[in-house]
C-alpha cells in the first residue's frame, strides 16, 4: 500500500505560505506520513540524496537552484533518479511544462495549489511508486532465481556429461572385447543411443540457456557457401538413407561468400533438417533452395511432412513445447529444435518464416546477411 507509516515526501518551495498550504494539505491525509522541507533547489537536492524520500513535490522557481535545474540534477543521480517528482509551478508556460516532463518528472500542479488536486496527483504518484517497487524486488527475486537456474544447469550438465561419457566408452570396449550374440549387440546399440540423445539434450540446453542470457558470441569466417552446403549434406546421408529419402539442393546466388558465424548456420540447417527428416515418412523427399536477396541469402527448405497447424504454429518456437504431430519412425525429440532455430537465428541478424499446407508440408525460410560486419 502507498500510504504507510514508511511514507516520506519532500516538499521544496522558497515561500513559508505554499509550505504550510501543501503541509496543511497532506498532513491531514496522511498523519502517518514523514515531510522533510526544504527552501531551495540545493537544499532539496541534497534532502533528497541523503533521506531518498518517496516523493518530492518541487517549486519552480527558487533560489540558489531552481526547481528545473533541482529536478534535472535529480534524475541524472543514480541513487535519487526513480524518486517522483511533482513540480509546483503558477508561471512555467506548456513548454516548460513539457521539458520538466522529459527531465523525468512525473507530473505538475499549478499554484494557487486546490486541495483535491494536490491530493489526487500525490495518490496517483505515490501508488505508481508503490508499484514500481513491487516490481523491482520481485525482478530481483526472479534474477536471483535465474542465477541459481543457471548454476545448477551448468552443474547438473558438467556431472552427467561424465557418466554419460563413461556409459559409452565402456559400451564401445564391450562391442571391442567381441563374442556378443545378436541380442547383447541390440542392448549396446540402445546403450549408445540413449548416450548421444542425452548429451544432445545437454548441449540444447546449455545452448538455449547461452542464447537467452547473451553469452553467445558470433565467431566470424568468410564462408564459401556452396563448399558449405557440400559439406553439409554429405553429413546426412546416413540418416537420409535409414528412411530412404533424400535432399536435393539448389544454390543460385551472386555473391558466393558469406560473412558468418559457421558453427551457428551449420546449428540452424541441421535443427530445420533433422526435423524434415524425423516429421517426413520413409521415401520423402527434402528440398533446400538457396538464393539471393540483394544484401541476403534465402535458405529455403521444403519437406514432405504432415505440415503444422496454426494452433501449432503460436508454439512452435518457444521452448519443450510438444507440437501435435509426431516422428514417423519413433524418433526422439525434446521440444527444443525450432527454439534453438529461432535463437540462433536472430543471433545472426536473420529471421524465420515458414509457409505450411496439413498434409501437404511445411518450408521454412531463413533469410540471413550476406555479410556481418565484424564488430
Amino acid at each position: 500500500m502507498y500510504l504507510d507509516n514508511n511514507t516520506v515526501i519532500l516538499i521544496a518551495d522558497d515561500q513559508p505560505d505554499n509550505l504550510k498550504v501543501i503541509l496543511n494539505v497532506l498532513e491531514k491525509e496522511r498523519p502517518n506520513a514523514k515531510f522533510l522541507l526544504a527552501t531551495n533547489g540545493e537544499m532539496a537536492v541534497d534532502i533528497a540524496t541523503k533521506r531518498l524520500p518517496d516523493l518530492i513535490i518541487m517549486d519552480w522557481e527558487m533560489p540558489k537552484l531552481s526547481g528545473f535545474d533541482a529536478l534535472k540534477v535529480i534524475k541524472e543521480k543514480e541513487k535519487t533518479k526513480d524518486i517522483p517528482v511533482i513540480m509546483a509551478t503558477g508561471r512555467a508556460s506548456s513548454e516548460d511544462l513539457r521539458k520538466a516532463l522529459a527531465a523525468g518528472a512525473s507530473d505538475y500542479i499549478r499554484k494557487p495549489i486546490e486541495r483535491v488536486e494536490l491530493s489526487a496527483r500525490v495518490n496517483t504518484c505515490l501508488s505508481i511508486n508503490s508499484l514500481l517497487h513491487q516490481v523491482k524486488e520481485k525482478n530481483t527475486v526472479l534474477e536471483d532465481l535465474n542465477r541459481e537456474k543457471d548454476g545448477v544447469l551448468s552443474v547438473v550438465a558438467h556431472d552427467l556429461r561424465t557418466p554419460l561419457s563413461n556409459i559409452f566408452s565402456l559400451s564401445t570396449l564391450i562391442e571391442l572385447d567381441g563374442n556378443l550374440n545378436s541380442e547383447q549387440q541390440g542392448y549396446i546399440i540402445q546403450m549408445k543411443d540413449v548416450v548421444h540423445r542425452g548429451t544432445a539434450l545437454i548441449q540444447d540446453l546449455l545452448d538455449v540457456n547461452s542464447a537467452r542470457n547473451g553469452e553467445v558470441k558470433l565467431k566470424l569466417v568468410d564462408l564459401p557457401i556452396e563448399e558449405f552446403i557440400k559439406a553439409w549434406k554429405i553429413s546426412f546421408k546416413t540418416q537420409l538413407q535409414h528412411k530412404s529419402q533424400s535432399l536435393k539442393v539448389v544454390i543460385k546466388l551472386v555473391d558466393k561468400i558469406m560473412t558468418t558465424d559457421k558453427t551457428m548456420l551449420a546449428r540452424v540447417l541441421d535443427n530445420l533438417m533433422t526435423n524434415a527428416m524425423k516429421f517426413s515418412v520413409a521415401g520423402a523427399k527434402m528440398y533446400l533452395d538457396i538464393t539471393q536477396e540483394e544484401k541476403n541469402i534465402l535458405f529455403a527448405l521444403k519437406d514432405e511432412g504432415p505440415g503444422i497447424s496454426q494452433e501449432d504454429q503460436k508454439k512452435m518456437f518457444k521452448p519443450f513445447k510438444r507440437l501435435s504431430a509426431t516422428p514417423t519412425a519413433g524418433e526422439h525429440t525434446n521440444g527444443l529444435g525450432l527454439s534453438i532455430v529461432k535463437t540462433l537465428t536472430e543471433k545472426l541478424q536473420g529471421d524465420i518464416q515458414l509457409e505450411s499446407e496439413l498434409g501437404v508440408g511445411t518450408t521454412f525460410f531463413i533469410r540471413l546477411p550476406v555479410k556481418i560486419e565484424r564488430g
